[in-house]
């Protein structure tokens, strides 16, 4: 058996034990590029040939699965906690006045303090939209009554 079978058919078991200790893909695109590359190798082609057959899949593999990958091992994911309440309305508490720096919103059963996203005045009672989430304060914005 040559040497660079066994090298090919070593990096096929390093590669896929670094898979199989992560929870992503990491290097199954390198596992695939060496069984190319080893099954290349039983030609007994030169070893620029099956270095470029390992790199040519490798980056093949990773363009084509890639984008899947990341499109079905997180697709689950959910948002938690403050980042959950972007785009959800509340209730002003507190006017929100920038002159002052005071302003409180009362969204999804707790209070919050609340900035006005362009720096205008809102009164009590008035319903906002959260836009985004800047250190402990939620930027939000009136609701437009239809």
């Amino acid at each position: 058996m040559g040497l660079s079978i066994l090298i090919w058919g070593f990096l096929v078991i390093v590669f896929l034990i670094v898979e199989g200790m992560t929870d992503a893909l990491v290097s199954f695109w390198f596992a695939i590029g060496s069984l190319a590359a080893l099954i290349v190798s039983l030609f007994h082609v030169s070893w620029q040939i099956q270095l470029f057959v390992f790199i040519l899949m490798s980056v093949l593999m990773l363009i084509a699965l890639r984008p899947l990958s990341k499109k079905y091992l997180h697709r689950n994911i959910v948002k938690t906690n403050a980042d959950a309440l972007v785009g959800k309305e509340g209730i002003v508490k507190e006017s929100i006045d920038p002159l002052r720096g005071s302003g409180r919103i009362f969204i999804g059963g707790l209070d919050w303090a609340a900035k006005s996203s362009d720096n205008r005045v809102i009164p009590v009672d008035a319903k906002v939209t959260v836009e985004k989430i800047e250190g402990v304060s939620l930027i939000v914005t009136p609701v437009k009554e239809s």
